[in-house]
């Protein structure tokens, strides 16, 4: 998938998407090795195909934004839409897909491969920054709700609401994965997960590991989660610590100490005694990693006094408040109306719309 950095930003409005809008997400669409290898691999065996699987997608996407039925967006579509989307033509007149063929892909095709089509677009994306100076890495959750008098769902005593949850890492903004719970799911499970898959896009996509920085809420404060952030970014991860979290007696001399026991391992270097990063990576590689956690915690706990008694507030991890606000006003991110045994499925389906739609409403299109 080909995408570029544009100096021009789009306007943050879904509901408002226009059709030129519409072409900028094909021209991208068409450009996805996923998109042309699923439809290359799902040929009708008979030979022929009313409607691509871009259409069907891109239409799938409309309905999202307009936030309407599987019949409602079919309905409504306007002869613009249709060229938009690019539905075939018959006797000077665009074919329209039934509900229940829109219906049929998104429940069964569609899911089987959001997860290769949201890799490549992370993948694009992250191409892109890499010139950046700076990349943010934020990892949070956000509430997916649901109806009252849905029994599949648990009632959260702090949101108010019966609810799922979304646990989903991002960079400068832009939502890299998401994983889905029960509605009072901790989110410090999850924090492994995230990490992991961050760790294969930044490889994938050949991004340099230095200059970033991670951020997260207290819920993440956990030594082997800090431990893991730092091996996979070389970051110390900046998190708001409770008041009553003291530092662990693990120091510089404990991680030397630690390094040395490890003597007889192959690849243990007396040299690198001086190099603590070094010796963090050795020592968690051979399993010690609650020690590599409790020193970067310090590191972590350091830095957040110093930055209270200098009254400067780092401000950096509202990009996620930001960006789930956004998530949700472009189109439904809930749970409600949606069938138990495919709403992950489908809330998967609407995160990939999220991805593609932040390709045109924020600074990534297809070079022109």
């Amino acid at each position: 998938m080909l995408l570029t950095a544009s100096s021009e930003r789009c306007e943050r409005s879904a509901k408002r998407s226009t059709n030129r809008r519409l072409i900028l997400l094909r021209r991208t669409l068409e450009t996805s090795e996923t998109v042309e290898r699923f439809e290359r691999t799902h040929e009708p065996e008979r030979g022929g195909r009313m409607f691509r699987f871009l259409s069907l997608l891109l239409l799938y996407f409309l309905m999202e934004i307009r936030r309407t039925s599987f019949r409602g967006v079919v309905e409504n579509l306007s002869a613009e839409d249709c060229s938009a989307v690019g539905l075939p033509m018959k006797d000077g007149m665009h074919v329209r897909p039934s509900a229940a063929t829109l219906n049929g892909f998104v429940n069964r095709w569609l899911p089987m491969m959001f997860d290769d089509a949201g890799e490549e677009i992370a993948v694009a994306v992250l191409r892109c920054m890499k010139r950046a100076k700076r990349l943010i890495v934020t990892m949070d959750s956000t509430p997916l709700e649901a109806s009252k008098s849905n029994r599949f769902t648990d009632f959260n005593t702090h949101y108010k609401i019966k609810m799922d949850k979304c646990h989903i890492i991002m960079v400068n903004g832009f939502p890299l994965f998401m994983v889905q719970s029960s509605g009072n799911a901790g989110d410090n499970p999850f924090a492994e997960e995230l990490i992991r898959k961050l760790d294969t896009l930044l490889a994938k996509a050949n991004v340099p590991r230095k200059n970033i920085d991670v951020y997260a809420d207290g819920a993440y404060d956990s030594v082997l989660t800090h431990a893991h952030v730092y091996i996979v970014t070389g970051a110390v991860m900046k998190c708001t610590h409770r008041c009553t979290a003291v530092f662990s007696g693990v120091n510089r001399d404990v991680i030397t100490a630690e390094y040395g026991k490890l003597w007889k391992v192959n690849g243990f270097r007396p040299e690198k005694k001086s190099d603590v990063d070094f010796m963090l990576r050795f020592i968690y590689r051979h399993g010690d990693k609650e020690t590599v956690g409790s020193y970067i915690r310090n590191l972590s706990m350091k830095d957040e006094t110093e930055q209270k008694m200098s009254g400067v507030k780092d401000t950096s991890r509202q990009v996620c408040e930001t960006v789930h606000n956004g998530m949700k006003q472009w189109l439904d991110f809930t749970v409600r109306r949606l069938r138990n045994s495919t709403k992950h499925d489908r809330i998967r389906c609407r995160f990939l719309c999220i991805q593609f739609l932040m390709t045109i409403f924020e600074e990534y299109t297809v070079p022109s």
